[in-house]
């Protein structure tokens, strides 16, 4: 008489088991790829309010009186709250800023106008 046996052999278990954790891999791959994306998108909003603001102080100042004092309060922000944060603003009024390694943002700033 043959019995018949019931269940999973070793061999399917281990192979399902490789299986999960590949996939698992794969997930916790995605999440950690998603994380520096997310990252990298908080760096540049920070970024682009950092030109808005610069930019409408610029604005604010008119005759450049006082333009030293507002690059460098600009720019201490600026290392507060991106990695290696550092702005420029030229002589033809465009705004630069970089952080990180290569991550840079400008902005052409235009004279207000007079009223």
């Amino acid at each position: 008489m043959k019995l018949k046996l019931l269940g999973f052999s070793l061999i399917e278990v281990l192979i399902s088991l490789l299986l999960l954790s590949l996939i698992l891999l794969g997930f916790d791959a995605a999440e950690i790829y998603s994380l520096r994306k997310t990252c990298e998108a908080y760096h540049i909003s920070v970024a682009v309010n950092q030109l808005s603001a610069m930019s409408e102080r610029l604005r604010a100042l008119g005759n450049n009186a006082g333009l030293e004092q507002q690059i460098f309060l600009w720019n201490e922000e600026n290392q507060q709250l991106l990695p290696n944060g550092r702005g420029i603003v030229s002589l033809s009024s465009e705004i630069k800023i970089t952080w990180g390694k290569n991550q840079w943002l400008a902005e052409k700033v235009e004279p207000a106008a007079s009223v």
